[in-house]
Order: structure tokens, then sequence, then C-alpha cells
């Protein structure tokens, strides 16, 4: 009768793995305040409090659930974030306070709080899409700018190594055109 008892612990445990994982998989990765699965005012000491208990549940070493690595590292993240002060974790607190001003726009609405972070995702994601297509027309440019300033170069040096040939050709063409002779004046005796 213990034996099934611990079995019947055992599946329930796994159950509540597996069911956890897929909730956390299905929210957006940088709803933290999803993630955990707490409220947008919790005190740090629930956030921490709600960590460990999700960080026991979907350990990796405690459960060989495929995605069990993958929803932990979003809870570990969702951790770090809201517990994130000071000048050493300055993006941290910057992307709380993004996820904070959010909450409250949407009046902690959850499904409006998924569609304007994947509004924002969207339009980060154009922005360095922008950002990579003007480094690649700067670098465009710069390598036509030092093909043109190559260019250049060979060519004066070809002007260069022409030069004596030029000068050459010139002295012989100057030389067998005949030269208009000069009139004589004559001199007249007065």
């Amino acid at each position: 009768m213990d034996n099934i008892e611990g079995i019947l612990k055992s599946e329930e445990t796994d159950l509540k793995r597996d069911a956890e994982i897929k909730r956390i998989l299905s929210v957006h990765p940088k709803d933290y305040y999803a993630v955990l699965d707490v409220a947008f005012e919790a005190d740090a000491g629930v956030i921490k409090k709600r960590y460990r208990q999700l960080a026991m549940l979907i350990h990796p070493d405690k459960t060989s659930l495929p995605d069990a690595e993958k929803a932990f590292d979003i809870v570990k993240k969702a951790e770090s974030i809201l517990q994130a002060s000071g000048d050493d974790q300055a993006s941290a607190v910057q992307e709380k306070e993004r996820l904070d001003s959010i909450y409250r726009d949407v009046d902690q609405d959850r499904k409006r709080v998924r569609e304007a972070l994947e509004d924002l995702e969207f339009q980060e994601l154009q922005q360095k899409e922008l950002e990579q297509r003007h480094k690649l027309n700067e670098h465009a440019a710069a390598k036509r700018a030092e093909e043109n300033v190559s260019a250049a170069a060979k060519h004066k040096q070809r002007w260069e190594n022409d030069r004596d040939t030029r000068v050459n050709s010139w002295r012989s063409y100057v030389s067998k055109v005949e030269k208009p002779k000069k009139k004589k004046k004559k001199k007249v005796l007065a």
C-alpha cells in the first residue's frame, strides 16, 4: 500500500512538472511575471520563493523531460531580470522597467502584455535589420571608395610609367615635321 502511494505521488509530481514546463513554454519568454506565475505587484521575497519552487520542480537534473532545460533557462532569466537592481545590471533593470511600463499601460492583462511584447520584438527585429542594411551599405560604400582610390593610384602609376614613351613620341613627331623657314629680312640700303 505504501508502495502504491509512493508511485502515485511520483506520478503526480511528474504530471505537475510536465504541466509546469508546458505552461512556462506557452507564455511569452519576456513576460517574466507570467513565466514565474506571480502578480505584477509581487515583491522580491515572493519572486524568490516562486523561483525556488519552480527550480526544484523543473530542474533538468530532476526530470528527464526534453524541454526541461529550456524551461529552466527561461525561469532563471525571469528571476534574474525581476530581481535586478544596481548599475552592474543596468540592462536587466532597463528590461524590467520596460516590462513594468507595459503592465501598467495594459492594466496587467497578460494577453495584452503578450501582444505588446510581440509588437516590441517585431520592432526590435526591424531595427536590427535596418542597422544591418545600413552597415552593409556603409561597407559597400567604403569598398567602392577603396576601389576608386586603387584605380586612381594605378592610373597615376601607368601615366608615370608611360612618360618616357610619350616624351619620345612627341620628340619624334616634332623632328619629322618640317619647320616653316623664316623669311630673311632684306636689308634695305638707305
